[in-house]
């Protein structure tokens, strides 16, 4: 009797590869998350995107192709990190324009010092910066002063701007302005500071300086430094001590003087 023949090996089913279109949804789609802070929204999108599309391919390969985990994976993170990105954005543009406003604030408080000569509110966008004193007597000589010079203040663009970040949270900026007044249009500079609010985290502006550029008549600037506020003290207080010793050498002169004797005498009497 014939013995049963062997049965043939098993032979082993090549597995299907991955959708390349699915790898490249799901590599985005991560990236557009941890990359969510930054303007990459477009990432987000082309995750979902190419996950539909390998999805359809997957579908229609019948089994060719495989990476459905990978593709719905993309379209999930790709998703969410489009929608991060861009609530990320609106915050940012809204927090920007409450810092041109701030900035807009403080520039035209500083000017608007003698409308408002008995109030605070040129201090309500300043900060005081290391070294000075933030004094309403000196809001109100620089506003005087400049609307004396030029006219009203009208408003002002800003040219250019530098930051200096700092790892305390505190960043600092310097700006270049264009100042726009009645009688006249000047260059000007002013150092702001960006840092978190009372009770918040949220960055707020302030300002520390504001200088008004005149090369013919002097630059104007407020506040004014503690040790220039010192230095000018001194100069009066000089001033009035040199006045006070020439009043007193004037007066010692005068009673050095010797008093008059009298009208002079008339002739002898006639016998």
């Amino acid at each position: 009797m014939d013995e049963p023949s062997a049965a043939p090996p098993p032979t082993s089913t090549p597995r299907a590869p991955n959708s390349r279109l699915a790898v490249a949804s799901a590599a985005l789609g991560w990236l557009s998350v941890l990359t969510a802070c930054l303007p990459t929204g477009m990432f987000g999108l082309l995750a979902v995107m190419l996950g539909m599309m390998s999805l359809d391919r997957i579908k229609r390969s019948e089994g060719a192709l495989r990476g459905r985990p990978l593709a719905w994976n993309g379209i999930g993170a790709g998703a969410a990190g489009a929608i991060a990105s861009l609530s990320i954005s609106v915050w940012f543009t809204s927090l920007q324009e409450d810092w041109n406003g701030q900035l807009d604030a403080a520039v035209k408080g500083a000017f608007a010092a003698v409308d408002d000569a008995g109030s605070d509110a040129a201090f309500r966008s300043w900060s005081a910066g290391q070294g000075v004193v933030l004094r309403r007597e000196d809001f109100l000589a620089f506003a005087t002063e400049s609307r004396a010079r030029y006219g009203a203040f009208t408003g002002f663009t800003i040219q250019s701007e530098e930051r200096e970040p700092s790892l305390t949270g505190v960043s600092r900026i310097m700006l270049a302005l264009a100042l726009q007044f009645e009688g006249a249009r000047l260059n000007g500079s002013a150092v702001a500071r960006l840092a978190p609010g009372v009770g918040s985290f949220v960055p707020m502006l302030e300002l520390e300086s504001l200088t008004v550029r005149d090369p013919d008549r002097g630059d104007l600037s407020v506040p004014v430094r503690m040790k220039d506020a010192e230095t000018e003290a001194d100069g009066d207080r000089r001033t009035d001590a040199a006045a006070g010793s020439s009043n007193d050498a004037a007066r010692e002169a005068r009673s050095a003087e010797p008093e008059d004797e009298g009208a002079p005498t008339g002739a002898g009497d006639s016998r």
